[in-house]
C-alpha cells in the first residue's frame, strides 16, 4: 500500500467556472443523464437500465423508468445498486447545475503537472491538445488563441500545484477528486517504494 503524507485540496469550482467562460460554445456539453444538484456525475445515465421502488396498497412495487417526471420512488440499478433516493427527487435536473466540464478539465490538468513535475513518471510533457481534447469540441482544437486563453485561465491552478510538489522529482504524487475538490496526494520517494516493493515481492 503506497502511504500518503499529506495532501493538498483546492476548491474547483471558481476557476472551473471561469474556464467555462472562456471556452464558451467551444466546450463540449457535460455527460447526458439526470445529476443532483451537486453532483458532478449523472446518477441516471442513458442506456442503462433503472428500477424505482414506490409504495401500493399492499406494499411496495417495482416500476420501470421512462423519463425524469416518471422518478416518485427509490431508484436502482438491475443489480440493486440505490443511485437515488426519493428525499433526493427534488434535487435532480437534467443540466448540472456545477461546471461539470471545468471541473473535470482541471482534474486531467493537474494530473499533466505531476507527470511533468516527477522524475518517476520520467517528466513528459504533455502536450495542450492531448488535455483539451475531450473538452473542446474538435473543430475548436485548431484554434491556438482560444487554446492559449484556456491555459492562461488555469495557470494559478497549475502554479499551486507545481509548488506543492516541489523540486524533488522523485516523491510520488497522485490526484484524485472528490466531487468539486481536486486532491493531490503527497506520498514517499518512489526508488524507496520501489526497492521495498521488490524485496516483499521476491523480486530481488
Amino acid at each position: 500500500m503506497i502511504p500518503v503524507i499529506s495532501q493538498y485540496v483546492v476548491d474547483a469550482v471558481p476557476t472551473a467556472i471561469y474556464l467555462e467562460s472562456v471556452m464558451g460554445e467551444a466546450a463540449k456539453p457535460a455527460p447526458t443523464g439526470v445529476y443532483l444538484k451537486n453532483s458532478i456525475a449523472p446518477v441516471i445515465v442513458p442506456g442503462k437500465q433503472y428500477m424505482q421502488r414506490v409504495k401500493n396498497k399492499t406494499g411496495f412495487e417495482d416500476r420501470s423508468i421512462g423519463n425524469i417526471d416518471e422518478v416518485v420512488g427509490n431508484v436502482y440499478t438491475l443489480d440493486g445498486e440505490l443511485v437515488l433516493h426519493k428525499s433526493q427527487i427534488k434535487e435532480i435536473s437534467l443540466i448540472p447545475q456545477l461546471p461539470v466540464i471545468g471541473i473535470r478539465l482541471l482534474t486531467d490538468m493537474a494530473k499533466a503537472v505531476v507527470v511533468e513535475e516527477s522524475s518517476w513518471l520520467k517528466g513528459a510533457s504533455v502536450p495542450t491538445s492531448k488535455i483539451l481534447r475531450d473538452y473542446l469540441q474538435p473543430h475548436y482544437l485548431e484554434d491556438i488563441d482560444l487554446c492559449d486563453r484556456i491555459m492562461s485561465a488555469s495557470f494559478d491552478f497549475r502554479h499551486s500545484i507545481r509548488n506543492y510538489i516541489g523540486k524533488d522529482g522523485w516523491i510520488m504524487h497522485f490526484v484524485k477528486s472528490r466531487n468539486t475538490d481536486i486532491i493531490v496526494e503527497k506520498s514517499c520517494d518512489y526508488r524507496i517504494y520501489d526497492w521495498n516493493r521488490r524485496m516483499q515481492s521476491g523480486e530481488w
